[in-house]
C-alpha cells in the first residue's frame, strides 16, 4: 500500500465519521425517540425556539420582582420555530391578568395576508389554571399543517383586544412549547431520517 492509498483511506474514514456524526446530531436534535421535544423561554430570554415578544411599542419588559412582559396594546407577536417532521405544537403561556381581559393565542395561517387561528387562553368561557399570587397558566394546541411556516418558523400572536383601552395590563412571564410527532421505531427511523435530510 502506498502513502497515497493510506491518505485516501484515512480521508475516506474521516468523511464517513463526519457524515455519521452530522446525521446523529440531526437525529438527536429533530427526532427524539419518544417523539416529544420541549423548550421554553422566560420573559426577555433568547431561545432557539421562541423569540422575544414584539413590537416594542406594544410590550415592555419589567425586571422588578418577577421578570415579565407587560402587554400594553393589541396584538403582540413572537416567532416560534417549527422543527421538521413534528405534527403538533402545544404552547403554554404563564401570565397575570388582574382585570380579567380576554386573552387569545394563535399562529399565522397565511404568508400573504394577515390572519391567525386564535384560541382562547383566558376568557369568560375559558379559564386558565390558577397558580396563585395572580399568576395563571393556559395551553393551546395547534396542527402544524395549518400554520404559515416560513424558514422553519411561524409567527404567533397573543391577542388582548382591550389592552390599552381599559386600566390594567396582561403580564407574561414565560412561554413554553411542546412539539409532538410519532415515536421512533425500527420501522420508521429510516423514512424519518430521509425526510429530515430531504432524500
Amino acid at each position: 500500500m502506498t502513502d497515497a492509498d493510506l491518505v485516501r483511506k484515512i480521508l475516506r474514514a474521516f468523511w464517513f465519521l463526519a457524515g455519521a456524526t452530522l446525521v446523529g446530531f440531526l437525529a438527536i436534535k429533530n427526532l427524539p425517540p419518544d417523539g416529544i421535544l420541549e423548550a421554553h423561554a422566560g420573559a426577555g430570554q433568547v431561545s432557539p425556539f421562541i423569540s422575544v415578544l414584539r413590537p416594542v411599542d406594544r410590550v415592555t419588559l419589567e425586571k422588578d420582582g418577577v421578570t415579565r412582559y407587560l402587554i400594553t396594546a393589541d396584538p403582540v407577536y413572537f416567532q416560534l420555530a417549527i422543527p421538521r417532521l413534528f405534527r403538533q405544537a402545544t404552547v403554554t403561556v404563564t401570565f397575570r391578568n388582574p382585570e380579567h381581559l380576554d386573552v387569545s393565542l394563535g399562529p399565522s395561517t397565511s404568508l400573504t395576508q394577515w390572519g391567525f387561528a386564535l384560541q382562547p387562553l383566558d376568557t369568560k368561557d375559558h379559564h386558565a389554571i390558577d397558580l396563585g399570587d395572580g399568576w395563571r397558566r393556559a395551553t393551546a394546541t395547534f396542527d402544524v399543517s395549518q400554520m404559515a411556516i416560513q424558514n422553519g418558523e411561524v409567527q404567533m400572536a397573543i391577542s388582548v383586544p382591550m389592552a390599552g383601552k381599559v386600566p390594567g395590563v396582561v403580564e407574561v412571564s414565560d412561554i413554553a412549547v411542546r412539539y409532538v410527532r410519532e415515536p421512533l421505531t425500527f420501522e420508521n427511523v429510516g423514512a424519518s431520517l430521509a425526510r429530515l435530510l430531504h432524500l
